[in-house]
């Protein structure tokens, strides 16, 4: 089978029907002001990387020529008899050129859904896609972005004996989000300062050193220590003295953020794929080359099938800039089609605040979750699985 499509802006529709159908060849034609060379080259690279058993090719349509597109089409396929025309994007013109040719020749064609990725209806074929998903690194590599490894995004190992104790840490952090935070501030403050030779160690000795310590909240200390998430922990001798269990404990215990994003990620094991604290390359090339370099963060990303969902967590206050945010990124490193969440805990003191940033979010098609901190983490993934799957939206 070859199959006949109109490039597309957005690079994941472009591979969507590669991936479903499975075809020989696919020829794309496009305006060259769309159709760009790096564009060509990403799709390119991402069916050498999988290994596709596809022919790509890519014609230059003449723009506003109706008889040079139908002369274009005739030609292709008279040398690909076998061909199917995808007609689920395009410009008019383009679309009244496939009808021509289709009703002229008798070429079968159909239509998909960009977002559902269902066939909408087909004509002169009957077409049985095939499932299929793309991975986070190959959805940031299509939309001419890269993952980075940077020092200042260190994640923890997500072992499973990791994971059994990451509900428990949010057990104790929803208590009070905002003394989270500050503990974590306190912790990262203390380890910084820390005399102690061990780095999961911390050992300062006089009032002064210590003040940081006296900012984080007694009560989480308390349970922390409890569970064993902090050993020894001493403050009885005019000093601090204390330990990590271990390294993937200490940093979450020392970036305020880092759990809530923990949280995230394990709430969605129904994803294709996910990843969690990236750092993104804003345009992917030589990203780990010398100067400055436009990077961002992303706390979540995940994959559903093609659908990329692009998830900023938020462990405080809350403003509009943070919505503005995330939909520059998620645009960019998504797509058109991508599904943008916000994940908040406590969001604001006054309600009609809340309200105003809940309605604000949806009217640019971000999904709220807030307060979060009100629920358990089961209850928590059960919501996201909810907004995000149940409820038809990816």
């Amino acid at each position: 089978m070859t199959l006949i499509s109109f490039f597309d802006e957005d690079p994941v529709d472009n591979i969507a029907d590669i991936l479903y159908l499975q075809p020989a060849h696919c020829v794309f034609l496009g305006d060259d002001m769309v159709m760009k060379k790096h564009k060509r080259a990403l799709i390119e690279q991402f069916v050498q990387a999988r290994g596709l058993a596809v022919q790509v090719e890519f014609h230059s349509l003449p723009r506003g020529d109706i008889e040079g597109t139908l002369d274009l089409m005739r030609r292709l396929i008279t040398s690909y008899p076998d061909s199917i025309l995808d007609v689920s994007g395009g410009t008019e013109l383009l679309l009244c050129a496939a009808g021509i040719i289709s009703g002229t020749y008798g070429i079968p064609l159909y239509q998909r859904n960009g977002r559902s990725s269902k066939i909408l209806w087909q004509y002169g074929c009957a077409l049985e896609p095939k499932p299929a998903a793309v991975s986070v690194p190959e959805v940031i590599a299509l939309h001419s972005g890269a993952v980075i490894q940077d020092g200042q995004f260190l994640k923890p190992n997500l072992t499973e004996a990791l994971c059994r104790q990451i509900p428990r840490l949010w057990d104790i952090a929803r208590e009070d989000p905002a003394q989270w935070n500050s503990t974590c501030i306190s912790l990262g403050s203390l380890s910084e300062k820390s005399e102690a030779q061990d780095p999961l160690e911390v050992a300062l000795s006089g009032q002064q050193k210590a003040a940081a310590f006296y900012r984080a909240d007694r009560s989480i200390l308390a349970a922390l220590a409890a569970e064993g998430f902090l050993l020894d922990l001493d403050d009885t001798w005019g000093g601090i003295s204390f330990r990590f269990r271990d390294a993937d404990i200490q940093m979450i215990l020392t970036k305020a953020g880092m759990l809530l994003e923990l949280c995230t990620y394990m709430a969605a094991p129904w994803a294709d794929d996910r990843a969690v604290s990236i750092c993104l390359d804003w345009d992917g090339l030589d990203p780990d080359g010398p100067g400055i370099q436009t990077r961002n963060e992303l706390d979540v990303m995940l994959t559903c099938g093609m659908m990329p969902v692009c998830i900023s967590c938020k462990n405080g206050m809350v403003s509009k800039e943070a919505l503005y945010e995330l939909e520059t990124v998620g645009r960019h490193f998504g797509g058109r089609y991508a599904r943008k969440v916000l994940v908040a805990s406590y969001v604001d003191k006054n309600e009609r605040a809340v309200q105003t940033l809940e309605r604000r979010a949806r009217d640019m098609n971000i999904i709220p979750i807030f307060r979060v901190h009100e629920l358990p983490f089961e209850a928590f993934a059960s919501r996201l699985e909810k907004e995000l799957l149940t409820s038809g939206r990816v």
